[in-house]
């Protein structure tokens, strides 16, 4: 895992996870981008942990994308339910755990957030404009289903996991030897 990510839970109650980066520390050249790309884990409750992934890439004309520049004064930005704080070099990222979790589309499925902005800011540099791109992810890893459900069963503000309702019975009525529930009723 990371030293340029940490992620932990954001006040006693655990009702969302925070997510630190040291984003000049972690920028790098990755696969033709620059980027800051990084994993943390979290403890949940017993046999089950989050995954938290951070991946930030600066999208600019030649190879102004190099540097993150950093920022004097914080900024802020939402990210669907998410909250994303700037200031410096450091990025913050609340998100809170009452909120849509999606099964994931990997041979897994477990339950996870995920989100996407292509252009979350823009910077006008010397050497031209930088676009940058966030990523979030977060994975529950483990025993526990507790974000994810069926879309039809919901409570307390959390998606419960729920097994399929049983099918409806149709045909003859138990205890009346196969033919109760067919016949007329008498007058």
């Amino acid at each position: 895992m990371s030293q340029n990510l940490e992620c932990r839970f954001n006040g006693g109650d655990r009702s969302a996870v925070r997510l630190f980066a040291n984003l000049s520390e972690g920028w790098a050249e990755i696969d033709g981008e620059w980027a800051f790309d990084h994993n943390a884990e979290l403890n949940y409750e017993i046999g089950a942990k989050f995954r938290c992934r951070l991946r930030m890439v600066g999208v600019a004309p030649g190879s102004s994308g190099g540097s993150f520049y950093s920022f004097d004064y914080l900024t802020r930005y939402l990210l669907g339910s998410n909250l994303v704080l700037l200031k410096g070099s450091g990025m913050r990222v609340d998100i809170p755990l009452e909120q849509v979790w999606h099964v994931a589309e990997d041979a897994h499925q477990i339950p996870a957030i995920y989100e996407f902005s292509p252009a979350l800011f823009s910077l006008d540099t010397e050497k031209g404009k930088v676009t940058y791109q966030l990523h979030v992810w977060i994975a529950l890893h483990g025993n526990s289903r507790k974000f994810v459900a069926m879309e039809y069963e919901w409570g307390q503000g959390f998606a419960w996991i729920a097994k399929p309702p049983e099918p409806v019975r149709k045909g003859p009525a138990i205890g009346t030897g196969g033919m109760g529930a067919m016949m007329p009723p008498k007058r």
